[in-house]
């Protein structure tokens, strides 16, 4: 007996239906590639950076592109930032980099560039002296020196950092800062003679239980002893009983780092940066906290895990 054969009514239906759907699937997802594709606009070749652009070998020759930025690119002794008074060197800003204790001609740098924006207000009531006057002889004196040596050391400096820039009435400044740049602490003093205060403007962490003398040891005192001092001998009395007047105020920074000397030193700069900017524009040395407070995760990124 004999089967009768079955011939299926529209073979092969079921794979065209298949290959149909993958190609509507695979066009509706070239349409979506060129929507996101338009969305993004890629930037022109002057906002892109060639350092990002491809990876170069060191054995390949360098393009016209290359270089350009050969040709551009700052050298150790090359001359980063100059005025009247400072000049600061390239290899000097690579102390900037994370984890690495910063030059203390960087904070001279600001000094420098801050006094020179104070010249552009009227009248200049702020001056930014730069680590040298003290440095060894308010802070890391050597241990060979007496109490003469130090002050006329002081004096010389401050005297000749004051000449430089042409001051020559003392009496029209109201607030006069001084960075304390020493191998165990990084802080500025400011003496704000209206206020009668001399502040002490850190950004390590605080010791409520700690005294200033027992943070800071002499150093602060002995700034306002020399200082006071120094204005006696330019001939400015009645300012230099206002230093002496001056009480001392603690004005720790809410954005605080450790006391390590290594992340600590990564962001004195942009502390010393900041309290100038920010006393700069309102005058204000308390508000300070409030404007580091804002920078406390920026410091922390810049800092990178412990």
């Amino acid at each position: 007996m004999v089967l009768p054969t079955v011939v299926p009514q529209d073979k092969g239906k079921g794979k065209a239906i298949q290959q149909q759907g993958k190609a509507i699937q695979q066009e509706a997802g070239d349409v979506e590639k060129n929507r996101t594709r338009a969305r993004i606009k890629k930037p022109t070749l002057a906002a892109r950076s060639p350092f990002n652009e491809r990876a170069v070998r060191l054995t390949a020759k360098a393009n016209i592109v290359d270089r350009e930025l050969y040709y551009w690119l700052p050298l150790r002794d090359d001359v980063v930032y100059k005025d009247s008074f400072k000049e600061t060197l390239h290899g000097e800003f690579q102390s900037l980099a994370p984890f690495k204790r910063v030059s203390p001609a960087i904070v001279d740098t600001w000094s420098s560039y801050l006094n020179n924006m104070e010249q552009l207000k009227a009248p200049v009531s702020r001056l930014f002296f730069s680590t040298n006057p003290c440095k060894e002889t308010i802070v890391d004196a050597p241990t060979e020196w007496n109490a003469k040596q130090k002050l006329d050391t002081f004096w010389t400096r401050l005297f000749g950092e004051a000449l430089g820039m042409s001051i020559l009435q003392w009496e029209t400044f109201d607030m006069i800062f001084f960075p304390i740049w020493g191998a165990a602490q990084e802080y500025v003093i400011c003496f704000d003679l209206p206020d009668g205060k001399m502040n002490i403007i850190d950004h390590s962490f605080p010791e409520p239980d700690a005294s200033v003398e027992a943070k800071y040891g002499k150093t602060p005192f002995l700034l306002k002893k020399f200082f006071s001092e120094a204005l006696t001998r330019c001939k400015v009395p009645k300012m230099a009983a206002q230093v002496r007047k001056c009480r001392t105020h603690v004005s720790p920074c809410r954005g605080e780092t450790t006391t390590s000397l290594t992340r600590e030193g990564s962001m004195s700069c942009v502390t010393w940066k900041l309290i100038l900017e920010k006393v700069r524009k309102t005058g204000n040395v308390v508000s300070v906290r409030v404007e580091l407070k804002a920078s406390r995760c920026s410091a922390s990124n810049m800092q990178g895990p412990s």
